[in-house]
């Protein structure tokens, strides 16, 4: 197991498959059961020993991802006491949001950029590979999953939580830092 400090408020867990059914946990596991509290208490307990993650009191977020081999990735952040996790009515609303799509590999990648570049997207875009994984990582602003002008990008990439832009530019391999559409879109 491996558990990394990314920021204050937030860690990433590596485990194993070993690990992982030391810990129990299953691709079909219900989160908001008692075994997966049980087990999140167990690590975090060892994130808090380790890493000095603290926690206590504070609402906590995870993401889990199964790895192909039986892995698991879980990132982990909470909100400092006075944060809102949601913003009050009339509040303005981020106008950049960044949203993350995993792609299993290059064909995919070119295919959602030709098709964004037809739908004349204006946001920033870049791209990112995971040498690991063999997976890459675009990187797209002002797109959201329920605009049906993108919901295209469903057929070839999966999408992640935009939380963890800073985590794929700091470990990932950049393809691409700025306008990856307009530059890769040409490829196809």
């Amino acid at each position: 197991m491996e558990i990394m400090k990314i920021t204050d408020t937030s860690i990433k867990i590596t485990l194993l498959p070993s690990e992982a059914k030391e810990y129990d946990l299953k691709e079909d596991l219900e989160l908001d059961n008692k075994e997966m509290k049980e087990v999140f208490s167990r690590l975090l307990l060892k994130a808090k020993k380790e890493v000095g993650f603290n926690f206590a009191g504070e609402n906590i977020v995870a993401e889990i991802f199964c790895a192909k081999d039986g892995g698991y990735e879980i990132f982990v952040s909470y909100l400092k006491s006075g944060e809102k996790m949601y913003k009050e009515k009339g509040e303005s609303k981020n106008k950049t949001t960044k949203q993350i799509f995993l792609v299993d590999n290059l064909e995919n990648v070119l295919e959602i950029f030709a098709r964004l570049k037809r739908t004349i997207y204006q946001g920033k875009s870049s791209l990112y590979y995971d040498f690991d994984r063999e997976k890459y990582y675009i990187i797209l602003e002002d797109v959201s999953k329920k605009d049906l002008n993108y919901a295209f990008i469903g057929e070839f990439a999966k999408f992640i939580r935009g939380n963890q832009v800073e985590y794929l530019q700091d470990n990932f391999e950049c393809i691409c830092k700025n306008n990856a559409v307009e530059l890769l879109s040409r490829l196809l």
